[in-house]
């Protein structure tokens, strides 16, 4: 294998520990699981295309476990959530470079056109709070924002707000109340922006 690249075999097996684990299959290059639907019907994966970048697949989890694609266009498309419901998901958020600039997406499950642009000025690594009305994401500049979502009876997309800004944030999860936060952060540092220092007068200390 080249330096980053790698193929993945995926596997299922029960959280309680027994069982023999089951294989599901390859998921190509750079194959990453992304998110399992509610009804347990369904495995997102995001596998490395050299044609068509990043896309983003599907595994039904009955039947002849044949993965089919849901996003699989010249654009890098990943990061993929399936939207909370009851019963078979209908909506995906995901982010895409297909604008020029990496923005958050939701789109119909499958993908039969109607989409709408959630961030603006950037955004990636959607995370949907438990109850599915709201989205979050994170910005270039390491916000984390939250944008009310309504998906029934009709999509109406809310004006994102900031809920904190870490410099060193990479990953994440939120609370099922969208309230408290999991990070994925370097060991050493902490919840918080570096600290920035101010030096004044520093023309004096030229030489």
């Amino acid at each position: 294998n080249q330096t980053g690249i790698s193929t993945v075999n995926l596997f299922r097996k029960p959280a309680t520990g027994g069982g023999a684990e089951e294989d599901l299959g390859v998921a190509g290059v750079n194959g990453f699981v992304q998110d399992w639907s509610k009804d347990g019907e369904w495995l997102l994966y995001q596998r490395q295309d050299p044609k068509t970048d990043m896309d983003l697949w599907l595994i039904p989890l009955k039947g002849d476990r044949k993965p089919v694609p849901y996003l699989a266009s010249p654009f890098a498309e990943a990061d993929g959530q399936f939207a909370p419901a009851s019963g078979p998901p209908r909506w995906m958020a995901y982010d895409s470079n297909e604008s020029g600039d990496l923005e958050v997406y939701i789109q119909e499950i499958p993908a039969r056109g109607a989409k709408y642009q959630v961030s603006s000025g950037g955004g990636g690594v959607p995370r949907w709070r438990a109850d599915g009305r709201e989205l979050f994401y994170l910005t270039p500049d390491a916000k984390l924002m939250a944008v009310p979502i309504t998906l029934t009876p009709r999509v109406e997309i809310g004006t994102p707000r900031e809920v904190f800004t870490n410099a060193v944030l990479s990953a994440y999860v939120p609370s099922r109340d969208g309230q408290r936060f999991l990070l994925n952060v370097p060991v050493g540092s902490d919840a918080s922006a570096p600290p920035a220092t101010v030096v004044l007068n520093w023309a004096s200390f030229r030489r």
